[in-house]
């Protein structure tokens, strides 16, 4: 069943390539050929169908009926244009027509993603990082400032960077900071909203998100878990896998032309393309040489540590000194920013409830909370017990494939 299912779906695409390039004929006839393929497909058992396509979406034959009716429409448009020889004028489109209809969902999709996730983080936010920073500050700022300069294809500019490493050390957090540092729009996508599309509509959503971020430059695109839409081909991989590597290569390619072209005319007509992955070595050797640099992003280091314990605890009543903060950053090893975040949340609460007889503060009233002032006692009562997320024996993989192919600032 999922041949049939593609096959209409190639014969879709082919019908509405052919009617983008008005040859009307040729058009008509494979849409023909795309509705029969869809006819038969609807026919089938609606359970079997679920099964073989490996979906549980109920409303998936309503769907696929919809799409046929747009096909239809379109198809009695150009038959009507062919009957009537003598009209110089393009068959009209329909407002469902198939070749618009889905665009503009999908740019309502992404006009409603733009921003959502940015949180207003700034530069200041972020403990550490330090070289990180000026990269991604001197992608977005060299070009601008000398749009002559790399305007020549011979001068590289970063218009991809890929950002790895364990999870939880604030890959997400520097593509936020960055879009806010410089008014950028910020839109973040999983390789999950990727993913979950139908099939042959995953080349569609990618070609329609490049062609929005370019509408909408200067723009930062992010996405996320990026290695799980560019993992290492092999011969076992489906072929709508490779589709989708296949149909993001080449639009990478297309948005460093269309930068390039831009830098020479406006100087605001970039998009940053930043990818995040917790498990570079399984991206494509493709797709890995597409993005020009390839930054680690570790765990933090003891200074890292002891800064980001000390601003966590900024608005919160401690009596900590230097060398308390400097006792846990020393019994935080390996643990990332996610970690710490929680561990400071932990002796926070460790704490009232010390201070508030170890009752439920379920059972406490506003009023009659105790707000304790923390102490290095609390925070080594915690510590005790916590355990890092992060597996020792990954970061090695992070250390080799950084001599392979990454760069650690």
């Amino acid at each position: 069943m999922k041949k049939e299912v593609e096959k209409a779906i190639e014969l879709t695409k082919e019908a509405i390539d052919l009617d983008n390039r008005k040859e009307y004929k040729r058009s008509l006839d494979m849409y023909i050929r795309a509705l029969q393929q869809w006819s038969m497909i609807c026919k089938c058992n609606f359970l079997d169908l679920l099964f073989f396509l490996g979906e549980t979406d109920t409303n998936l034959r309503d769907k696929y009926f919809n799409k046929m009716k747009q096909y239809l429409e379109r198809a009695e448009n150009i038959k009507s244009y062919l009957n009537t020889t003598s009209s110089n004028q393009v068959p009209a489109k329909h407002k469902s027509d198939p070749t618009t209809t889905h665009d503009n969902e999908y740019f309502n999709e992404f006009e409603s993603l733009i921003n959502k996730n940015s949180n207003e983080i700034q530069w200041d936010d972020i403990v550490g990082h330090d070289g990180v920073k000026i990269i991604l500050k001197e992608s977005i700022l060299l070009p601008m400032k000398f749009p002559k300069l790399f305007s020549n294809k011979n001068i590289i500019n970063y218009n991809c960077i890929l950002l790895y490493g364990p999870p939880g050390t604030g890959k997400t957090y520097l593509a936020n900071a960055l879009s806010n540092e410089f008014k950028y729009h910020f839109l973040s996508i999983s390789s999950s909203n990727i993913l979950s599309k139908y099939y042959g509509e995953s080349e569609r959503y990618i070609r329609n998100l490049f062609n929005f971020c370019i509408l909408k430059s200067p723009c930062v695109l992010f996405i996320d878990e990026i290695d799980s839409i560019c993992n290492t081909r092999n011969v076992n991989q489906h072929e709508a896998t490779n589709r989708i590597k296949t149909e993001f290569m080449i639009q990478i390619n297309r948005k460093i032309t269309v930068n390039n072209v831009k830098l020479g005319l406006n100087n605001e007509g970039n998009v940053l393309l930043l990818g995040s992955t917790n498990l570079p070595w399984l991206l494509d050797n493709a797709i890995i040489r597409r993005f020009e640099k390839r930054i680690y992003i570790p765990l933090p280091n003891q200074n890292n540590r002891f800064d980001l314990i000390k601003k966590l605890l900024t608005n919160v009543k401690h009596t900590l000194t230097d060398s308390d903060f400097l006792y846990m950053a020393e019994n935080t090893n390996n643990f990332n920013c996610y970690d710490i975040n929680i561990l400071v949340k932990e002796i926070v609460l460790y704490a009232l409830k010390k201070y508030n007889n170890n009752e439920s503060l379920l059972n406490i009233s506003e009023n009659d909370l105790i707000i304790p002032s923390i102490n290095i006692e609390d925070a080594m009562e915690v510590l005790k017990d916590f355990r890092p997320s992060v597996v020792v024996d990954d970061i090695k993989l992070y250390e080799q494939w950084t001599q392979q192919h990454g760069t650690q600032l």
